[in-house]
């Protein structure tokens, strides 16, 4: 249970952005006054940008618009926001900042990063559907994710499992095969609780009457140093993250309260036989998730699951909710109305962590603001061109392969992939007449692909074009938002939303969604964007020595795999895939193969054989063949262990295949 908690708050709970958001326009509203505050939070907070790429293609509208009722408007969200002092906003930073940082020691730092396709037998060569999975969650030795296989009493599934978790949460079944994605659903809140320290010590105010939490010590034992012990208390609005005066900050997560459905979810997906079986297993779900779906009965198949609150008429989803009792959750959003498609006639499905289809609101920040920009567009611009009947599984390994190095900004952000949709853009507002070296540079950047490639294994990325394309996005960031927002990478604006609203900006009258703050404070856009380009070209030439542009060659970036105190693993070549990869064909009969990667390896014990044998086909783009039944074990186990409850008679087994070691890279 606590190992499904601490995986369900990192892949599955969203939203929580009250404090962030709060403490973000307090600084806005000092520095720029509430007026122009007002306008750069609405800029930068939207609830539904009409334009974002979407899983289910463009449809007739559904019911479940009711989920919300705010509206990004330049009134700033002001509806009924609690009040919190500065201090104890500052107080529940410094706790998530804490937070993150002991996650990423134990190689859980990274979330919302997860790829998944299907497509359908009509695009395929052979008529059967085929699925790519792609969960990305942190590059650590040894990494998330373990390859099993669970048959018996009524499971019959191999694939990937997160060690303490007990089900197979991606991978193939007898007759089908699935993969997950965080969905990105706002599904947590926070909450000021009113307290009164003195007169009511223990206690917080809830529709007029004095409510106790619920408290008790918890104590951790320190290794060579004392136990530490400390209070925790809890509400209707989740545990109390700090507390102030009369206030108190509580967050309520419906993926953390539903947390048992979402194992006994997961479970039934397990044991699901068809579509129907595992549609209905999701509805258990708590937590923000997507799951794509293909059978050897020819379904493709998409459903957003988890809990959505309903919130209260007029409550703003963007800044922290009052406690007394005006802004609670009506219930969740009932599952019929909740994002899902069967077999649409486009015949493919993807996501890439996107908005899931037209009108879905979302009110989490940052990566998870769907806008014009986002990372799905590498997939999907390759998938709007596929013929029918010429798809293979080499087609889906070219695909992920393409995205994968499709250059990010910068490079390694793996959430930020803005260069198809955003360097269009900027081109077309060049003066090439402002300087004599425009004309070539523009050329240069037009004839790009937008690929990391590095054929000769020299250490340098083989185009100019990535030098110039990583120099010029945060200079034009930069040069337009900085005065107000800080800069790329380093300031209190997300890059990716930044990167939409510079999209937005670009495509003037043209953008779904308007901007209502003035960032060019009087300048032309065309002199901007022409200006950075010319600093650009002027550091490279000064960076590199020379204006010969042929020879501003970036070094490779390489993705490091941090040890969790077991051993370490060389680096491999960058790539924005998944850390685990897998690659199911669903013929008819016997016909349902499937191929895998798990990197670094299979063992997490360093001395062991499988601790990094996985690595060199991962940092290469192979993979093995995955054992998707008993019969596909004979000749490839290599130990064989019997359990039987202490007290009673072992029972008779069936003697185990061939028991040798043959080098096989998974072990059963």
């Amino acid at each position: 249970m606590a190992t499904w908690l601490v995986v369900g708050g990192q892949y599955s709970s969203f939203g929580g952005d009250e404090v962030t958001n709060a403490s973000q326009l307090a600084r806005w509203t000092a520095a720029l006054g509430p007026g122009a505050a007002a306008k750069l939070f609405a800029d930068t907070h939207w609830l539904n940008d009409p334009s974002a790429p979407t899983t289910i293609p463009a449809g007739p509208a559904r019911t479940h618009r009711v989920v919300s009722a705010a509206v990004a408007a330049p009134a700033g969200h002001a509806t009924r926001p609690a009040r919190v002092s500065r201090g104890l906003l500052a107080a529940v930073l410094h706790q998530q900042r804490a937070t993150g940082r002991t996650l990423a020691r134990i190689g859980q730092g990274s979330r919302w990063h997860s790829n998944a396709v299907v497509l359908s037998g009509r695009l395929t060569k052979d008529g059967a559907p085929l699925l790519l999975g792609g969960p990305q969650a942190g590059y650590s030795a040894p990494q998330t994710f373990m390859e099993i296989g669970l048959r018996g009493a009524g499971y019959d599934v191999t694939g990937a499992t997160i060690p303490g978790t007990a089900a197979v949460e991606i991978g193939a079944g007898a007759h089908h095969a699935w993969s997950v994605t965080s969905a990105g659903t706002d599904n947590s809140d926070w909450y000021a609780d009113t307290i009164d320290p003195a007169g009511h010590p223990g206690q917080y105010l809830f529709d007029g009457r004095w409510h106790h939490y619920a408290c008790r010590i918890e104590t951790i034992d320190v290794y060579h140093q004392p136990a530490r012990h400390y209070g925790v208390c809890q509400g209707r609005h989740g545990p109390v993250s700090a507390a102030s005066g009369h206030t108190a900050l509580a967050l309520r997560d419906a993926g953390a309260e539903g947390i048992d459905g979402t194992i006994t979810g997961f479970l039934a997906v397990d044991t699901a036989h068809n579509l129907a079986q595992f549609a209905g297993a999701l509805r258990q779900v708590a937590g923000s998730l997507n799951f794509l779906y293909a059978d050897q009965a020819g379904n493709i198949a998409y459903w957003q699951a988890g809990h959505v609150p309903i919130r209260a008429p007029g409550d703003d989803p963007f800044l922290i909710h009052p406690g007394t009792g005006s802004d609670e959750w009506r219930g969740y959003l009932p599952w019929r109305a909740m994002p899902h498609v069967v077999n649409p006639a486009q015949g493919w499905l993807a996501n890439w962590n996107n908005k899931p289809e037209p009108g879905w609101p979302n009110s989490a920040y940052g990566f998870i603001d769907w806008g014009p920009v986002q990372r799905v567009q590498a997939l999907t611009r390759q998938l709007a061109g596929l013929r029918p009947h010429t798809a293979t599984a080499t087609t889906l390994d070219r695909i992920n392969r393409t995205a994968a190095q499709t250059a990010e900004s910068p490079v390694g952000d793996e959430g930020n992939i803005a260069v198809h949709a955003f360097l269009p853009l900027l081109l077309a507002r060049v003066n090439i007449a402002a300087d004599p070296r425009l004309p070539a540079a523009v050329a240069l950047l037009s004839q790009w692909d937008g690929q990391l490639l590095d054929p000769d294994h020299d250490g340098r990325y083989d185009s100019p074009a990535v030098t110039v394309w990583q120099q010029w996005y945060p200079a034009f960031i930069n040069r337009v938002f900085a005065a107000e927002t800080g800069t790329v990478g380093q300031g209190n604006t997300d890059d990716t939303v930044l990167t939409n609203l510079a999209v937005r900006l670009l495509e003037g009258p043209a953008a779904a969604l308007p901007l209502y703050y003035g960032y060019l404070h009087g300048r032309s856009l065309s002199q901007v964007v022409t200006t950075t380009l010319v600093r650009t070209l002027d550091a490279l030439t000064a960076r590199y020595r020379t204006p010969d542009t042929a020879r501003w060659l970036l070094p490779d970036v390489y993705t490091t795999w941090s040890p969790l105190g077991l051993g370490s693993v060389p680096h491999t070549p960058w790539m924005n895939r998944g850390t685990y990869n897998q690659i199911v064909h669903l013929g008819r009969g016997d016909n349902l193969t499937a191929v895998n990667v798990v990197a670094p390896g299979e063992s997490g014990l360093t001395g062991n054989p499988h601790f990094a044998d996985q690595l060199s086909l991962y940092a290469t783009w192979h993979y093995k063949p995955m054992r998707l039944t008993r019969k596909d074990l004979t000749g490839h186990v290599t130990t064989d262990i019997v359990l039987h409850v202490p007290g009673t008679a072992a029972q008779a087994i069936d003697p185990p295949p061939a028991i040798r070691s043959d080098g096989a890279r998974n072990r059963h």
